[in-house]
């Protein structure tokens, strides 16, 4: 989707998988309500790698969060003031949280051992699917993605240039649509009593697009720039106050999941308002200022 997305505005582009990550963290602290908690404290146990590699991912990336946006002030005032992220900077910036992120699933994978799986994943006890129809499944899921992305890069066309949203709200709009397949996924695993499968969905909308999704995009904007498919005012990803705020306001999704879920390694009602709330107010301060 995203590629589709930088051929038709390549700073919406950024805005959305920016923008992506409060939605999903609205969706995480919604699901949080639903799961089973205990009868007694009311609190429901984490996946031990979700407590335990997921509480690291998050304090790095509010800590990448503020960073960057510290580093956008700054040279906002500088003298001459920095105008622009130039494509060397946005490559070296996807770059290096690719990295965290092959880094964090290679400790996922070390840490979740057959061991620690419930009795519902385990493989022995799953049918195995034909490989012809895994094949079939695999391409059907690969055209319905193409037509979807390029679905979403039209509706992003319209919203911005006809409709003439601002950037911030049409990626709102985008967001909502492009996470309706994980609210499904979400309900599916729980529905099937799959917590596990279910919260990690929830939680991965989060830390997947931080350091997967959202690098991807400043790596494919710097490969647009190299090869010379930006428009030709494009110069880089300006430092203006969306930009700045929007950064800015990835340290607190992250800085309080991380502060929750280190209390116990449990979740609670609580934990789900304080979240909700949270991130909601967020939310309407970006459609009010963005």
């Amino acid at each position: 989707m995203i590629v589709f997305v930088v051929a038709v505005d390549t700073i919406a582009a950024l805005l959305i998988a920016i923008v992506t990550i409060h939605n999903n963290a609205v969706i995480f602290s919604v699901y949080s309500f639903f799961l089973p908690k205990t009868t007694g404290d009311g609190e429901y146990a984490l996946p031990a790698p979700i407590y335990k590699i997921g509480r690291e991912v998050l304090i790095v990336g509010s800590t990448i969060a503020l960073i960057l946006g510290f580093v956008f002030i700054t040279g906002r005032f500088a003298d001459p003031p920095k105008q622009v992220i130039t494509s060397a900077e946005t490559a070296g910036i996807g770059v290096l949280m690719l990295c965290i992120f092959a880094l964090y699933l290679g400790s996922l994978f070390s840490h979740y051992s057959e061991s620690e799986l419930p009795e519902s994943l385990h493989l022995e006890d799953r049918n195995h699917e034909p490989a012809g129809r895994m094949i079939a499944l695999f391409a059907v899921g690969t055209m319905a993605t193409f037509l979807g992305g390029h679905m979403v890069a039209v509706f992003a066309e319209t919203m911005l240039h006809k409709v003439h949203l601002s950037p911030v709200r049409a990626a709102l709009v985008l967001t909502f649509f492009a996470g309706i397949a994980e609210i499904f996924i979400i309900i599916e695993s729980h529905l099937k009593k799959e917590y596990e499968i279910a919260l990690s969905n929830a939680f991965g909308g989060i830390t997947q697009v931080k350091f997967l999704i959202s690098p991807f995009t400043l790596i494919v904007i710097s490969a647009v720039q190299w090869l010379g498919l930006a428009p030709e005012d494009f110069s880089g990803v300006p430092i203006d106050g969306t930009l700045i705020f929007l950064m800015i306001q990835l340290f607190p999704v992250f800085f309080v999941l991380f502060e929750l879920m280190q209390d116990g390694h449990t979740l609670s009602n609580f934990d789900g308002a304080a979240m909700l709330g949270l991130f909601l107010l967020i939310i309407y301060f970006l459609v009010t200022i963005g």
